[in-house]
């Protein structure tokens, strides 16, 4: 499988001398750390590397398909990859298909925004169940009710079938951008690197 992952010129001058890529949670937003650590469970429970089994290690974010099935290679030419005038890498790699776990990028927001992932039905279904409860979703993060936080929480699963579909929020897998994440990058995997500043 061939991917590519998007660091800092500093990132990529560490992977050289230490000979591997690994992710860490000093880089990590503070606000995303719960959603960082519910994708490493993710990862610990569908990927099931030994060695990473109680890892201290933060998942390493990579594109499988930037923008759909036409477009999986990352167009540095777009802004946001990092903040405008960093110095940055596009690694290509090649990895192992069992040591990565694909996700819908779109769908993730559900996880970083704490939204219910549901058919448009179930989410009027889902609203309606909160407002008999007297509960707000997006005034109270996480919900104090544990049987709604964890049907939020269950709900975020669906980003890994990257054949699910709603007509209201999703589209066909050949239309999606799928990230992927993974334990390390080892120096032995990388096919190519292209030196950018960001936009």
């Amino acid at each position: 499988m061939i991917l590519w992952t998007i660091q800092s010129y500093e990132a990529w001058q560490n992977m050289q001398e230490v000979g591997y890529l690994r992710g860490h949670q000093e880089h990590v937003v503070d606000d995303w750390i719960p959603c960082y650590q519910w994708m490493r469970l993710q990862m610990q429970r569908r990927i099931k590397t030994p060695l990473y089994e109680n890892t201290p290690f933060y998942p390493v974010w990579a594109w499988y398909q930037w923008q759909n099935d036409k477009k999986k290679k990352p167009d540095l030419r777009y802004s946001a990859h990092l903040g405008k005038g960093k110095k940055g890498v596009l690694i290509e790699f090649q990895a192992d298909p069992n040591n990565v776990l694909l996700s819908d990028f779109e769908l993730w927001h559900y996880v970083l925004n704490y939204w219910y992932l549901s058919t448009s039905q179930g989410m009027e279904q889902f609203d309606g169940e909160l407002k008999t409860n007297n509960l707000a979703l997006y005034k109270q993060q996480p919900l104090p009710n544990e049987e709604f936080h964890l049907k939020i929480v269950h709900s975020w699963e669906k980003i890994f079938d990257l054949d699910w579909i709603d007509e209201e929020v999703v589209h066909d897998k050949k239309d999606k951008s799928i990230q992927g994440t993974l334990w390390e990058v080892s120096l032995a995997q990388v096919r190519s690197v292209q030196g950018f500043v960001a936009r």
